[in-house]
């Protein structure tokens, strides 16, 4: 009989990144990240609390507990075969999914093309990967850990794959790739009436949730339906409208009082109920929108009746001003953070930096919600959050501070400490989910690329026009960036400056750059006085000087004020000032 060894055991829960993007509203992005995470729970419970490194001991993995996981789970276990901890811990996983899918199917109230394909479907997700390695000597730990991450690195790159054959019928609205398990006829035909439109869309909705023209798959009604055991851990779930609509929120309570937005919400939602019946989020600044009237009515004369009286409910509070199309989608993750891992010399040490990162996430929610934010995904140093304009800037500030001030005591062999990146991406509330999703995890990316981390990169995607990027250190990006939000609130630039440069870089970047740099000052000054009876300040004209000179490169500098009117614009209309919104669209 052989005896017990000790085991650096360490295993991978999948799919991830493709599985959480693959959403068409909130409600499926978070319901993606929160299953993984309790997923990862479930296989840290097989583990053994006691025997965990990361996620540290103190971490609450019970079932539906409030802290987000990783994906990876670390522990050292003593065993006589490993083959059999895997195991276990697999099907930990596997009993885990199904509970969460016999769970979210339960409020399924309508008949299924195939059951047992939707079942399938969801079975065939789990992608679990582990590695064990045996630590005779725990002085030994990092070299141990080392083998044992690059075992599961190979065990990954050799993935299983099962295609479940269907029953050829129309595709997931959410993937493309799985088939939809909703019977057709529950679906309005092309040609169908009025009548039938609107019983058919209220019958998609209830019984599936469903919108209409939303074909799905059973991965999709587990992400559209499943939830929580416990109530409280359900989160209100909001559109990207939502938080595109919250400065013209503030607008409204500034200046017509607290009960204005809800009393206008109200009285859409019940425009809406005219027509369709209920399952309208009366709460949801969506509504403030006549552009996403669509969603709900498929019909295109209601849509215009709906139109027209979301506009007369504008009309009698006396808005002119609308909100504008853009809110922001934040990733966020630590710099180095491999790193600091390997060089953690002990058990014991590694443990103290998991308990670390623990407590940071644990804090993360509070932070974003105390800017008008929701936060999608919290775990470790991974970060997703929706956030308004407004407060975008500052709560990226507040995050940085609160991450420096919880990993201080850590760092690499090369004395480097962990910082945070993070990657803002400005969408159009109309933009489709799973195209944000995949734009933000890119730019996530470039934001790393900045010279000794702690990088912010801002990518403003327009739903017409070019995209524009800018990045740099946080710190100093920050501060620049502010000053010119200043600048456009004040009018100390002209509006049409930004642009102007942009021109004057791409016509004549090729000329003398003392040349270039003296036109580029010029137009400042011109634009500015061209549009107010006052000279520009002399202490503006110094700063553009002084950014000019420092080598900001003339093409960089212009996206920087482009992207920066629109915050400016977001903070005047939180602050009640005129400003004149983008159309609704």
């Amino acid at each position: 009989m052989e005896a017990y060894m000790k085991y650096l055991f360490i295993c991978s829960v999948g799919p991830v990144q493709d599985f959480i993007a693959t959403a068409r509203r909130s409600r499926d992005l978070w319901y993606g990240s929160w299953m993984l995470s309790e997923l990862s729970k479930a296989v840290a419970r097989s583990l053994g609390k006691e025997n965990l490194i990361f996620p540290s001991k103190e971490t609450d993995i019970n079932i539906g507990s409030k802290p987000s996981l990783s994906n990876k789970v670390l522990a050292l276990v003593e065993c006589e075969h490993p083959e059999e901890v895997g195991e276990k811990a697999h099907e930990a996983a596997k009993n885990q999914l199904v509970a969460l899918r016999d769970e979210a199917f339960s409020h399924i109230h309508g008949e299924l093309d195939s059951k047992t394909l939707a079942e399938e479907q969801v079975d065939d997700l789990l992608e679990f990967y582990w590695s064990a390695v045996p630590l005779k000597d725990e002085n030994d730990y990092p070299r141990t850990r080392a083998k044992a991450e690059a075992l599961l690195s190979a065990r990954k790159a050799t993935r299983n794959f099962v295609q479940k054959e269907g029953n050829h019928h129309a595709k997931s609205s959410l993937d493309g790739k799985r088939e939809s398990v909703i019977p057709e006829e529950k679906y309005p035909k092309a040609n169908a009436g009025k009548e039938e439109i609107k019983s058919k869309t209220k019958v998609l909705y209830r019984e599936y949730g469903a919108r209409h023209g939303e074909r799905l798959s059973g991965v999709d009604l587990m992400k559209r339906l499943g939830k929580p055991s416990e109530k409280s851990l359900i989160p209100k779930f909001h559109s990207t409208s939502h938080y595109a609509s919250l400065p013209f929120r503030d607008m409204l309570v500034r200046t017509l009082g607290d009960n204005v937005p809800k009393k206008m919400l109200k009285e859409m939602g019940d425009a809406y109920e005219d027509f369709i019946g209920g399952d309208i989020p009366k709460d949801d600044g969506s509504l403030f929108y006549a552009s996403r009237v669509s969603d709900f009515i498929p019909d295109s004369e209601k849509q215009e009746e709906v139109k027209g009286k979301i506009e007369k409910i504008y009309q009698g509070y006396g808005i002119k001003e609308r909100p504008s199309p853009y809110y922001a989608l934040l990733r966020a993750d630590g710099d180095n953070m491999g790193k600091v891992i390997d060089n953690q010399k002990s058990i014991e040490n590694h443990q103290k930096l998991s308990k670390k990162l623990s407590d940071f996430a644990k804090g993360v929610p509070e932070i974003v919600k105390n800017y008008d934010g929701d936060v999608i995904y919290a775990g470790g140093d991974d970060i997703l959050a929706y956030l308004p304009l407004h407060t975008t800037l500052d709560c990226i500030s507040a995050l940085d501070t609160a991450y420096q001030n919880a990993m201080n005591d850590f760092k690499t062999r090369d004395g480097e400490k962990t910082t945070l990146s993070a990657a803002l991406l400005i969408a159009h509330h109309l933009t489709p989910l799973s195209d944000v999703m995949e734009l933000s995890r890119s730019a996530e990316g470039r934001a790393k690329e900045v010279p000794n981390k702690n990088g912010l990169l801002i990518l403003a995607s327009k739903r017409s026009g070019e995209d524009r990027e800018i990045r740099g250190k946080m710190g100093e990006l920050q501060a620049r960036f502010k000053k010119l939000i200043d600048f456009h609130r004040s009018n100390a630039i002209g509006k049409g400056t930004a642009y102007e440069l942009q021109k004057l870089y791409l016509d004549l970047k090729e000329i003398d750059t003392e040349a270039l740099e003296a036109e580029a000052i010029r137009i400042i000054k011109r634009k500015h006085e061209s549009g107010s009876r006052e000279k520009i300040d002399k202490k503006i004209l110094e700063q553009f000087k002084e950014w000019i000179k420092q080598q900001l490169p003339l093409s960089l500098l212009a996206k920087e004020m482009i992207i920066a009117s629109l915050f400016a614009s977001a903070l005047d209309m939180a602050e009640g000032k005129s400003t004149k919104q983008e159309k609704n669209s």
